[in-house]
């Protein structure tokens, strides 16, 4: 089962922002755009196509911010940085988006072609397809999602009057919050993770049963669950409940929202899903997790033994998480300080045995130069990571699903080169 799992995470910041949200964190779904645990850079990286005429510090602070997303599928990812677009790794199915055909590897990221005039806000892969939103909230696929099969971007049917403002990707399916705090899924409905409450695929989006006067402010999709959050700062989860990942005390499927049993007192303000697991962080800095704990991905010393309901995460001393971030077998925090932890399977080799490390608690993590982590996207033994002004990837090289133009290992972040 394990070789199939793929949770994705798809993650969109600001470089040049202030402040910071995450994908799937307590803002309201009107201004959160952001469906995973990212948090937002200081670095401004715009360079202004008024520079010409530009010539003081004051003009360029109010220059556009440059948007980044990344997200690492199952054997392939795609980035976005500005209005640009790039995937890389196996293209079996057009998942990478040139628009050139089927069956071909791509080592180093090769421009999607997105369609003409649409400007791509934020990007999610699953397992052999990828999504993106563009800027007015509609959704786009290419790969294979369903029964279609498209190598290159293609609007997706829209249900009218809505407006998405966070996407995301499971294994075979698409989940989406919309500006009115209702979610919609469409795809494959294994293990229910459609939540449609009747079960069965959906070749276009269709409304999750909302639970009564709930509002979603966040939502992030695993292999084939979903974990979303409402404006309490509840969690709501639906798919595969087998390893514990609904976090409702069961171990069964739910074909519609349950609630989350939330720790006493808390508030979660940023959740996450990944493979059979569910993370989140509450209003104190706390880590929680959930689900099965193979490689430790609960991060509380466990790699055996997992939870049906919230458990604390074991929290390296004097430091309090801002969000959380689930990949396929890994699992990823920022603190408050700017520092930044990683746990599971990391895709690092600090012993130096051509084997990546795997630890059961978080332990620190440091990107090249010292720059602060602003968003991580776990695959299938590759990671991405967004810092300071450039997007680094690490782990196995197989089908180029690292994107650094090779298939060996690079156990060490290194920045992905993005050719125009």
């Amino acid at each position: 089962m394990f070789s199939k799992m793929t949770p994705m995470a798809a993650v969109l910041l600001c470089l040049g922002c202030d402040g910071g949200n995450n994908t799937a964190d307590s803002g309201s779904p009107d201004t959160d755009t952001d469906t995973d645990t990212d948090t937002d850079t200081d670095t401004d990286t715009d360079t202004d196509a008024d520079a010409d005429t530009d010539t003081d510090a004051d003009a360029d602070a109010d220059a556009d911010p440059m948007q980044v997303s990344i997200a690492a599928g199952y054997d392939h990812g795609v980035v976005l940085v500005g209005t640009g677009v790039w995937g890389f790794g196996d293209d079996a199915s057009g998942q990478v988006g040139d628009g050139g055909g089927f069956g071909r590897t791509f080592r180093d990221p090769t421009p999607v072609q997105v369609p003409s005039g649409v400007v791509f806000t934020m990007v999610a892969s699953g397992d052999q397809f990828s999504v993106a939103l563009d800027e007015d909230g509609r959704a786009y696929f290419w790969g294979r999602l369903g029964d279609s099969v498209e190598g290159a971007p293609v609007a997706v049917d829209m249900p009218a009057d809505t407006v998405f403002v966070s996407i995301d990707a499971g294994r075979r399916f698409v989940a989406a919050l919309d500006e009115d705090g209702r979610a919609w899924a469409w795809g494959g409905d294994d293990d229910e993770a459609l939540g449609n409450g009747a079960g069965g695929d959906e070749s276009a989006p269709a409304a999750v049963v909302m639970p009564d006067g709930v509002r979603f402010t966040a939502i992030s999709a695993g292999r084939s669950h979903v974990v979303a959050l409402d404006e309490d700062g509840n969690a709501w989860a639906w798919g595969d409940g087998e390893t514990g990942a609904l976090g409702n005390g069961g171990q069964v499927d739910e074909s519609a929202p349950v609630s989350v049993t939330m720790p006493e007192g808390a508030r979660f303000l940023s959740i996450a899903a990944g493979a059979f697991f569910s993370l989140a962080v509450d209003a104190d800095g706390n880590g929680w997790s959930w689900g099965g704990a193979l490689d430790g991905r609960l991060g509380n010393g466990q790699d055996q033994v997992g939870a049906a309901t919230p458990t604390p995460v074991t929290m390296p001393a004097g430091v309090d998480f801002d969000a959380v971030y689930a990949g396929y077998d890994s699992a990823f925090a920022t603190d408050a300080g700017g520092g930044s932890w990683i746990w599971a399977t990391t895709s690092l080799d600090e012993d130096s045995d051509g084997v990546a490390d795997v630890v059961l608690t978080p332990v620190a993590f440091s990107a090249q130069d010292g720059a602060a982590v602003d968003a991580f996207s776990g695959g299938r033994c590759a990671n991405l990571i967004a810092a300071g002004d450039a997007i680094y990837a690490w782990g196995c090289g197989t089908d180029g699903r690292s994107g650094l133009g090779t298939e060996d290992a690079i156990w060490t972040p290194t920045a992905l080169t993005l050719a125009e």
